[in-house]
């Protein structure tokens, strides 16, 4: 009976090793499994920054300069600004102030070289007359158009008949006049000239009833 109770004790030793033995085998197992499954989740996780990272520095990326200037252009093509009614109106305004001025001067100036031009005639005019009484002690009956004048003195010849009609408006064995007679835009304009040198204008824009 000893020995039946030494091999049953045995045997009881034996099954609570057994059952030890496999306890830490099966915990073993488990905190293998359980560290793999860490291992799995931390590379997963680190798998997941270092594609955030790339992202990032992708997005960080500088572009390409043609792109951005592509995107410039772009951007000021769809800003282009453009004209409101009242800036048209201001300048619409601005351009009839300069014309109201710069018109006027201009056309003045105009007037005042026809006008010299025609005083310039009137004394080769007057220096012809003269040259005829040297020679025939008379002067010129009068005329009344420039071609009558032309006709009376051959030698003289008017620049420019275009605003003016040239004349021997007054004329005696002692006195004459010779007068260049506006027309056109210098119609009523009157230039007069006499044997005395004397000059006067009258119904002119320019000069004010002297000469220029």
């Amino acid at each position: 009976m000893t020995m039946a109770l030494s091999r049953n004790f045995h045997q009881f030793d034996n099954y609570e090793h057994f059952v030890f033995s496999t306890t830490l085998v099966l915990e073993n197992k488990n905190n293998s499994t359980l560290d793999d499954f860490s291992l799995l989740h931390h590379a997963d996780n680190t798998a997941s920054s270092t594609e955030k990272a790339s992202t990032s520095k992708a997005q960080r990326r500088p572009l390409d300069p043609e792109h951005l200037m592509k995107k410039q252009r772009l951007r000021r093509a769809g800003s282009a600004p453009g004209f409101t009614l009242i800036e048209l109106l201001i300048v619409v305004a601005l351009i009839s102030i300069l014309v109201a001025i710069a018109v006027p001067s201009y056309t003045g100036y105009v007037n005042k070289q026809r006008m010299r031009a025609a005083q310039a005639d009137l004394v080769v005019l007057a220096a012809d007359v003269e040259n005829t009484f040297q020679r025939t002690l008379a002067y010129p009956a009068t005329t009344a158009s420039t071609a009558a004048t032309q006709t009376a003195l051959a030698s003289w010849r008017a620049s420019d008949v275009t605003f003016f009609d040239f004349l021997i408006s007054a004329s005696s064995s002692v006195a004459f006049t010779v007068q260049a007679v506006g027309k056109g835009a210098l119609s009523g304009c009157t230039i007069s000239l006499t044997q005395a040198n004397v000059r006067t204008t009258s119904g002119c824009p320019q000069g004010g009833g002297a000469w220029l």
